[in-house]
Protein backbone atom coordinates (compact mmCIF):
# COMPACT_ATOMS: atom_id res chain seq x y z
CA UNK A 1 0.00 0.00 0.00
CA UNK A 2 3.09 2.23 1.02
CA UNK A 3 4.45 1.93 -2.65
CA UNK A 4 1.48 2.21 -4.14
CA UNK A 5 0.47 5.61 -2.32
CA UNK A 6 4.03 6.49 -3.69
CA UNK A 7 3.50 5.64 -7.31
CA UNK A 8 0.49 7.46 -7.92
CA UNK A 9 1.37 10.23 -6.20
CA UNK A 10 4.89 10.29 -8.88
CA UNK A 11 2.67 9.68 -11.62
CA UNK A 12 0.39 12.76 -10.42
CA UNK A 13 3.72 14.85 -9.95
CA UNK A 14 4.39 13.74 -13.66
CA UNK A 15 0.68 14.23 -14.91
CA UNK A 16 1.88 18.30 -14.12
CA UNK A 17 4.96 18.03 -15.58
CA UNK A 18 6.85 17.90 -12.63
CA UNK A 19 9.81 15.11 -12.60
CA UNK A 20 11.72 16.01 -9.48
CA UNK A 21 10.04 13.06 -7.08
CA UNK A 22 10.50 10.35 -10.14
CA UNK A 23 14.27 11.51 -10.13
CA UNK A 24 14.40 11.89 -6.21
CA UNK A 25 13.08 8.01 -6.21
CA UNK A 26 15.94 6.45 -8.11
CA UNK A 27 18.80 5.07 -6.70
CA UNK A 28 22.82 6.37 -6.98
CA UNK A 29 23.10 3.43 -9.69
CA UNK A 30 20.42 2.55 -11.73
CA UNK A 31 18.74 1.61 -15.00
CA UNK A 32 16.03 3.16 -16.89
CA UNK A 33 15.43 0.92 -20.42
CA UNK A 34 12.07 2.09 -22.25
CA UNK A 35 11.51 -1.09 -24.84
CA UNK A 36 11.05 0.30 -28.18
CA UNK A 37 13.38 1.63 -31.46
CA UNK A 38 11.76 5.12 -31.50
CA UNK A 39 13.38 8.26 -30.01
CA UNK A 40 11.96 7.10 -26.77
CA UNK A 41 13.71 3.91 -26.74
CA UNK A 42 16.96 3.17 -25.02
CA UNK A 43 18.39 2.91 -21.57
CA UNK A 44 19.38 5.85 -19.32
CA UNK A 45 21.83 5.51 -16.24
CA UNK A 46 21.94 9.48 -15.20
CA UNK A 47 19.49 11.73 -14.00
CA UNK A 48 19.97 14.27 -16.86
CA UNK A 49 19.37 11.56 -19.39
CA UNK A 50 16.30 11.00 -17.46
CA UNK A 51 15.16 14.50 -17.52
CA UNK A 52 15.53 15.20 -20.95
CA UNK A 53 13.93 12.10 -21.93
CA UNK A 54 10.77 13.48 -19.80
CA UNK A 55 11.10 16.99 -21.54
CA UNK A 56 11.37 15.31 -25.40
CA UNK A 57 7.92 13.27 -23.98
CA UNK A 58 6.19 16.84 -22.60
CA UNK A 59 7.25 18.12 -26.29
CA UNK A 60 6.08 15.37 -27.93
CA UNK A 61 3.03 14.55 -25.92
CA UNK A 62 2.44 18.02 -24.79
CA UNK A 63 -1.22 17.03 -22.95
CA UNK A 64 -0.39 13.35 -22.24
CA UNK A 65 -1.80 11.74 -19.05
CA UNK A 66 -0.27 8.54 -17.56
CA UNK A 67 -3.40 6.85 -15.48
CA UNK A 68 -2.04 4.55 -12.90
CA UNK A 69 -4.53 1.55 -13.16
CA UNK A 70 -3.13 -1.44 -11.48
CA UNK A 71 0.21 -1.51 -9.04
CA UNK A 72 0.94 -4.74 -8.18
CA UNK A 73 4.61 -5.30 -5.38
CA UNK A 74 6.29 -8.28 -3.49
CA UNK A 75 9.55 -8.44 -1.93
CA UNK A 76 11.15 -6.72 1.19
CA UNK A 77 12.48 -2.96 1.69
CA UNK A 78 15.40 -4.76 0.69
CA UNK A 79 14.39 -6.18 -2.24
CA UNK A 80 10.85 -5.20 -3.61
CA UNK A 81 9.59 -6.11 -7.13
CA UNK A 82 6.89 -3.37 -8.28
CA UNK A 83 4.56 -4.40 -11.39
CA UNK A 84 2.69 -1.20 -13.02
CA UNK A 85 -0.17 -1.25 -15.79
CA UNK A 86 -0.79 2.43 -16.82
CA UNK A 87 -2.66 4.22 -19.61
CA UNK A 88 -1.19 7.00 -21.44
CA UNK A 89 -3.80 9.28 -22.95
CA UNK A 90 -2.84 11.80 -25.60
CA UNK A 91 -4.55 14.55 -27.76
CA UNK A 92 -2.13 14.77 -30.73
CA UNK A 93 -2.67 16.95 -33.93
CA UNK A 94 -3.77 13.87 -36.00
CA UNK A 95 -5.70 11.91 -33.06
CA UNK A 96 -7.48 13.66 -29.95
CA UNK A 97 -7.83 10.17 -28.56
CA UNK A 98 -4.43 8.71 -28.47
CA UNK A 99 -4.21 6.05 -26.15
CA UNK A 100 -1.38 3.34 -25.26
CA UNK A 101 -1.05 0.92 -22.43
CA UNK A 102 2.06 0.53 -20.92
CA UNK A 103 3.75 -2.28 -18.72
CA UNK A 104 5.94 -0.68 -16.12
CA UNK A 105 8.33 -3.12 -13.88
CA UNK A 106 10.81 -1.50 -11.45
CA UNK A 107 13.09 -3.27 -8.55
CA UNK A 108 13.49 -1.28 -5.29
CA UNK A 109 15.83 -1.44 -2.95
CA UNK A 110 15.44 0.32 1.03
CA UNK A 111 12.57 2.55 -1.07
CA UNK A 112 15.04 3.55 -4.03
CA UNK A 113 14.11 2.71 -7.52
CA UNK A 114 17.27 0.62 -9.17
CA UNK A 115 16.09 -0.91 -12.65
CA UNK A 116 12.73 0.30 -14.66
CA UNK A 117 11.87 -1.53 -17.53
CA UNK A 118 8.79 -0.05 -19.44
CA UNK A 119 6.87 -1.70 -22.16
CA UNK A 120 4.30 -0.44 -24.01
CA UNK A 121 2.73 -1.08 -27.82
CA UNK A 122 5.75 0.29 -29.52
CA UNK A 123 4.06 -0.36 -33.08
CA UNK A 124 1.69 2.22 -31.90
CA UNK A 125 3.94 4.65 -30.70
CA UNK A 126 6.41 4.49 -33.55
CA UNK A 127 2.93 5.29 -35.85
CA UNK A 128 2.23 8.40 -33.77
CA UNK A 129 5.78 8.94 -33.91
CA UNK A 130 5.85 8.37 -37.79
CA UNK A 131 3.06 10.88 -38.32
CA UNK A 132 4.44 13.70 -36.28
CA UNK A 133 7.75 13.97 -38.32
CA UNK A 134 5.92 13.65 -41.49
CA UNK A 135 3.63 17.11 -40.20
CA UNK A 136 7.30 18.54 -39.80
CA UNK A 137 7.93 17.37 -35.81
CA UNK A 138 11.86 16.46 -36.90
CA UNK A 139 12.72 15.83 -33.22
CA UNK A 140 9.88 12.64 -33.52
CA UNK A 141 12.72 10.95 -35.58
CA UNK A 142 15.67 12.36 -33.23
CA UNK A 143 18.17 9.48 -32.24
CA UNK A 144 17.14 8.41 -28.48
CA UNK A 145 18.54 10.08 -25.76
CA UNK A 146 21.16 7.89 -24.13
CA UNK A 147 23.86 8.99 -21.21
CA UNK A 148 26.45 9.71 -23.64
CA UNK A 149 24.42 12.30 -25.68
CA UNK A 150 23.98 13.86 -22.10
CA UNK A 151 27.93 14.43 -22.06
CA UNK A 152 28.30 15.51 -25.43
Amino acid sequence: AIVERKLRSIFAHINARNTAPMLDSLSEKFSYRFKGDTCLGGERRTRDAIAQWWQRIFRLFPEARCEVDDVLGKGWPWATTIATRLTLRARLADDPNYENHVMQFMTMRWGKVTRIVTIEDSLKCKSALDRMAARGITEALAPPILDQAVAA
